[in-house]
């Protein structure tokens, strides 16, 4: 599996609405959101019996060589150049990508929960719900980190909260699990690799020679912070609250795409849907870059993609729960809407059609656009062909 940011940045929403939703019934202060501890010992459980060292400096040097590569290949294919060298590229350990992606999590998550306690009175109470709540995120976030750990392939890793404004992202590969899926599906060793590079290293085109892109994303991050604000110990398990909890639980599920939308308030949810179609579009360029400029790279490459995506297809009863437990299921579908969409905008406009999606955040398509690229085309000033 290739990850992003995007999924970080989607989990940690989803994380903050439902932790803020278990804390509505509390009167007892809130603990943090997670216990990191707690995260990072469930994540490296799934470590324990890898005995994979990390990987040697002639590893990494073959990895900077494949980016290097295909930053060429992408700014020739989309006629984009970036603004500086791509050179943080790091080669990891299952353990160590662990330990990379703990860093960059707490940065989301941690002033989450700081914008929920914001100006919420000091109480006394029984703190036994509020601390089950957070034993019970940080074990679903440790599971899910642990679980990725032994599947993630690639990753560009940006950060979109920090003290100081970042412009230039890394790029994670982790060997142990490219080289298990090469071994397992029979795959050509270098161009796999080359492949896997392609699609990271587009993902750094997007942002790093689109700076607005990372800004608009921090804004929506933001906005999401502050809403969780308001909206503290504003419920009491009154029996009419009750009833009007209910009522507002149902009308939600009416209007939701995703199970975590139910515990969202309607400008949170906007806000959710406006990233998970970011996601899809970013993802979708991605796969679109790596597959056309793959195609004239890579010898025998319907068959390389072929046998990639029938793994992604073929998962065992224990895997496939896996994935709707921790929500992997909906960013794979993502892959496959936001690949779709830009095809299809490709199809009518060329590349140059892919690239006004990252022209501003007007030009992002809405979820409901994703599904119907013909309604994009209509609205996008320059779209239509």
């Amino acid at each position: 599996m290739l990850t992003s940011w995007a999924g970080r940045l989607a989990l940690g929403l989803a994380l903050g609405a439902l932790w803020r939703a278990g804390h509505r019934y509390a009167a007892a202060p809130l603990p943090g959101l997670v216990s990191w501890p707690v995260v990072r010992a469930t994540a490296l459980a799934f470590c324990r019996r890898d005995r994979a060292a990390a990987p040697a400096p002639a590893v990494a040097a073959a990895y900077e060589r494949r980016v290097a590569t295909s930053v060429q290949l992408v700014a020739r294919y989309v006629g984009t150049r970036l603004p500086q060298p791509l050179d943080k590229v790091h080669v990891l350990s299952r353990a160590g990508w662990i330990e990379a992606n703990l860093v960059g999590l707490r940065q989301l998550l941690d002033p989450l929960a700081d914008a929920s306690r914001a100006g919420e009175p000091k109480s006394v109470g029984n703190h036994a719900s509020s601390g089950a709540t957070q034993m019970l995120l940080s074990l679903q976030l440790g599971v899910l980190l642990g679980f990725l750990a032994r599947r993630v392939l690639g990753q560009y890793d940006l950060a979109l909260l920090g003290s100081e404004p970042v412009v230039q992202g890394r790029l994670y590969f982790v060997e142990a699990n490219i080289a298990a899926l090469e071994q397992r599906l029979g795959l050509p060793a270098e161009d796999f690799r080359l492949w896997i590079a392609l699609h990271e290293t587009t993902h750094a085109f997007e942002f790093e020679a689109h700076p607005w892109l990372r800004e608009h994303l921090a804004g929506l991050l933001r906005r999401y912070l502050q809403s969780l604000g308001p909206d503290v110990l504003s419920w009491r398990p009154t029996r009419a609250g009750q009833w009007a909890m209910l009522a507002r639980l149902a009308g939600n599920a009416l209007q939701s795409r995703y199970v975590v939308e139910i515990v969202m308030s309607p400008e949170q949810r906007e806000v959710f849907r406006a990233v998970q179609a970011a996601m899809a579009v970013l993802e979708g360029f991605s796969n679109h870059v790596m597959d056309r400029v793959g195609a004239g790279l890579i010898a025998d490459y319907p068959d390389l993609r072929a046998r990639f995506e029938r793994r992604l297809t073929e998962r065992g009863l224990l895997e496939r729960l896996a994935q709707q437990l921790t929500g992997l299921h909906v960013k794979l579908e993502q892959y496959v809407l936001g690949e779709r969409f830009v095809n299809a905008v490709v199809e009518r406009l060329g590349i140059a059609g892919a690239n006004l999606l990252l022209s501003g955040p007007s030009a992002l398509p809405t979820l409901d656009e994703l599904h119907e690229p013909q309604s994009w085309l209509a609205r996008v000033p320059g779209a239509a062909p």
